[in-house]
């Protein structure tokens, strides 16, 4: 990957060639696919959620076990959206009855969009894992390999929570009729309350006559879980490539400080003799150009997610306000409501980590020359503060994530998500309250 030419341009004074040179013995020495071990347990969601694999990241044992598995999975995705999205444009449907079904084929609108964006863009994955591997990942500095490993760590259990709290109670929800039917052999009481299906959806036959009864229900449950698994996994994706990229940056900001002050108390003329200044600009060389590296992948990332991100963001405040008016409307059952309440909660944790590690990754960046601005870096050689300046400058423009430029994701994003979809919430309110009078 080459730097842009504002890169260029501002960095002209430092030679990266040295640089160069040590990161290919480096790579002599160490294993390849580096991001993908940190990141192995993201891809594993990607094989349970049935999503297309960057190329050549990893080695599946039974490849055509696994795209069989992946194409099955996504036919259930796509005809939940359809038998769904009928039932919602159909005529002569309340209101809360639409948003309830509204909110789910917005879901699953949403996980068709992120399993085609991860089947197009699956050699583009595969080229960013290369790029942090030869530019980034193979270092021999062990401080950044641990941080590398505990952040992995971090990312795993965050991973586990999101995908357990949004997939797990997908199945028993969707088959939960057929459960209640079962049962009603066992309690008489129950068997008149069988007769439903979870999610209101239009079919070419009676959904509510055995077999078909049976397999409507066995049927969502099942596209339910891809549904969840889909969004979960892609987004725990980003979550481990934002939160590698911040790790990076936290390594560069106390290396930083380091290059500004290599004397750390000890005697100057001493370090003089010993050649410091050399190794001084060699260090800040390699600085810039592992700045320059982590610019273009913040850019490369942005190429990857920023169209998809966009059209999450808009589909999020139409099922944040559609969930939260089904919870609110007192004509749905008591299941409906407390199924409605958790896919909320689990909607905002989801979009709330999205945004904060948004905000995580701009904010290390803008102050990742701060502890060394505060040494006395003017006391450096002419030639060092010069090319000092030139980085101050430089660190001033922010690392960005963007839905396709429109929005940062940031906190700010994210409470302006959340009060438009409570504006959309207060409307569909009053348009309930006039068809009541």
């Amino acid at each position: 990957m080459t730097c842009s030419p504002f890169c260029h341009f501002s960095y002209t004074k430092f030679n990266i060639r040295s640089n160069i040179v040590l990161y290919r013995v480096y790579n002599e020495f160490l294993p390849s696919n580096m991001l993908a071990k940190r990141v192995h347990f993201n891809l594993c969601l990607f094989v349970a959620a049935g999503l297309s694999l960057p190329s050549g990241a990893v080695k599946l044992k039974w490849p055509k076990i696994y795209y069989f598995y992946m194409i099955l999975s996504d036919i259930f995705t796509v005809a939940n959206l359809v038998t769904i999205g009928v039932n919602l444009l159909a005529p002569n449907v309340s209101i809360t009855k639409r948003c309830y079904s509204g909110f789910t084929a917005l879901a699953t609108a949403q996980s068709v969009i992120k399993l085609v964006a991860c089947y197009i863009s699956r050699n583009k994955f595969a080229h960013y894992f290369k790029l942090w591997d030869n530019l980034v990942e193979k270092s021999a500095d062990r401080e950044l390999q641990k941080s590398l490993t505990e952040n992995s760590k971090w990312i795993k259990r965050l991973s586990t929570f999101m995908f357990l709290f949004m997939v797990g109670p997908m199945i028993p929800w969707g088959s939960l009729p057929l459960f209640i039917k079962v049962l009603s052999y066992i309690i008489p009481a129950l068997e008149d309350g069988y007769h439903f299906i979870a999610v209101p959806a239009q079919f070419p036959f009676d959904p509510l006559v055995s077999p078909a009864y049976e397999f409507v229900t066995v049927f969502q449950g099942v596209a339910a879980a891809a549904v969840n698994s889909k969004l979960i996994a892609y987004d725990c994706m980003i979550y481990g490539l934002i939160s590698c990229l911040v790790v990076k940056l936290k390594f560069l900001k106390t290396s930083f400080k380091s290059i500004v002050d290599p004397y750390q108390g000890r005697s100057k003329s001493v370090l003089l003799k010993k050649g410091v200044r050399n190794h001084q600009k060699h260090q800040l060389s390699r600085w810039v150009q592992e700045h320059c590296d982590l610019m273009d992948l913040c850019r490369y990332l942005n190429r990857l997610y920023s169209p998809v991100l966009l059209l999450q963001l808009f589909l999020d405040v139409l099922i944040l306000c559609s969930n939260a008016f089904v919870v609110a409307s007192a004509t749905v059952t008591k299941m409906e409501i407390m199924f409605s309440f958790g896919y909320v909660l689990g909607t905002v944790i989801q979009l709330y980590t999205l945004c904060w590690l948004g905000e995580e990754i701009t904010n290390q960046s803008l102050t990742l020359t701060d502890e060394g601005f505060w040494q006395e870096w003017y006391s450096n050689p002419r030639y060092i503060t010069s090319s000092l300046k030139i980085i101050f400058e430089k660190a001033k423009v922010p690392l960005k994530i963007s839905a396709f430029g429109t929005f940062n994701l940031s906190i700010e994003t994210f409470k302006s998500i959340v009060g438009t979809a409570y504006s959309y919430f207060m409307v569909l309110n009053q348009i309930k309250k006039k068809s009541l009078e």
